[in-house]
This record gives C-alpha cells, sequence and structure tokens, in this order.
C-alpha cells in the first residue's frame, strides 16, 4: 500500500494499516475459496482495492449516513468504503454463502463495527439506504434498475465501480445525468487503466 499512498494523502495512516490487514485476510481466505481470480490474487491491492479509495476525494460522495453494497462478494466496495468513512454504516448483500461467511468472518476480525453482511438477494430485501454501490455486478442501467428502489428520498444516489472503454452511457428514465470519475487520468495513467466510478441521481417513482 505504501506506494499509494502519495496519490491519496487525505487518506489517515490508520486507514491504509487496515486496509493492509483487510489484503492479508483476503488472501488467507483466498487460498480455500476462490474470491479473487488466481491471476489477480498478486495484484489485489492494485487491480481490487486502489480503484475505491479515490472516492474519498470526489465531492459528489457526501458521507452518507446508510450505503448498501450490492454483490458484495469478497467485501468490495463494502469493506474499504467502511475503513473510509467509519462514520456510515454499511449493509453488504451477496447471495452466495461461502462468500457472505468469509466476509462476515472478516468484519468480525477487523472488528469493524459500522458493517453488517447478510446472504440474500436483492428483490428479498426491503430497507431504504442514502446511496447503493456496487462494483462489476451487471450493466449500469440494470444495476439501477435493479437497486433504485433501495434508495431514500433526497438520496446522493448510486456510485458504481466499472472497467473498460465506455461507448456511451444510459440516459434514460429513471437515470439522470450520469458524471465519471476516470481512475486512470485520476492516477497519470499509471494506475487503474480504464477504471471509472460512475454516479447519477435516480427517479424514485414506481417504474
Amino acid at each position: 500500500m505504501e506506494r499509494f499512498k502519495q496519490y491519496l494523502p487525505g487518506i489517515p495512516a490508520t486507514c491504509w494499516m487496515q486496509l493492509e490487514v483487510y489484503c492479508q485476510l483476503l488472501r488467507e481466505w483466498n487460498s480455500k475459496i476462490n474470491l479473487i481470480a488466481r491471476t489477480d490474487i498478486d495484484y489485489l491491492e492494485e487491480k481490487h482495492i486502489l480503484p475505491i479509495l479515490p472516492i474519498i476525494t470526489w465531492d459528489l460522495w457526501d458521507n452518507p449516513s446508510t450505503v448498501l453494497d450490492v454483490g458484495t462478494g469478497g467485501g468490495i466496495p463494502g469493506i474499504p468504503l467502511a475503513i473510509l468513512f467509519p462514520h456510515t454504516q454499511f449493509t453488504l448483500l451477496d447471495s452466495i454463502r461461502k462468500k457472505v461467511n468469509v466476509v462476515q468472518d472478516v468484519v468480525q476480525r477487523m472488528h469493524l463495527t459500522n458493517v453488517q453482511v447478510y446472504n440474500t438477494r436483492l428483490e428479498t430485501w426491503h430497507q431504504t439506504y442514502n446511496a447503493v454501490v456496487g462494483r462489476a455486478v451487471t450493466p449500469f442501467d440494470r444495476f439501477i434498475q435493479h437497486t433504485r428502489m433501495h434508495l431514500k428520498k433526497n438520496n446522493q444516489g448510486v456510485f458504481y465501480w466499472t472497467g473498460g472503454h465506455l461507448t456511451s452511457l444510459p440516459n434514460t428514465s429513471p437515470i439522470k445525468e450520469i458524471c465519471c470519475f476516470d481512475l486512470e487520468n485520476f492516477f497519470s495513467a499509471h494506475y487503474c487503466v480504464q477504471k471509472k466510478i460512475l454516479h447519477t441521481y435516480v427517479h424514485l417513482q414506481s417504474p
């Protein structure tokens, strides 16, 4: 993690230490359960953790009080976000029990009191939140359609981590204007090539 600190001087030293512990626990578990692709595990920090962190510099993220992470997998982006924003309450959902067991163990061992983890599908979940986050779960417009009813009024919208080249972005109801945070530019094209954070506010009327 040391080599990334120059790009994100606003992250406290205690958070960097927690992120390192999280990576250690992911590697420990990944030797037993395939959470991260075997070809990626040696690049865990660069490919999976680093893209989450620049959200701390983005004005659109205004420390929402409650956040839902859909399809959290091994806890990304929810756990890195919970480390960065300890006063925000995070709910992490995943439909695969073995992944949820891992994340629950990580949360317990790291003493992350602002994280709750549940093994369930989104369509059976009925709570609402100030913001929804996800990473590479499904196409962005479909992710919005699936999660929009879980946003409160006056919400901060949906934040979504994705990669690849985007030729166009959806601009249809319930989607309002989409903002794109190009991480490749943020890191001067050295890290996070073609990785982005997308954000949109969402109309909340019934479909």
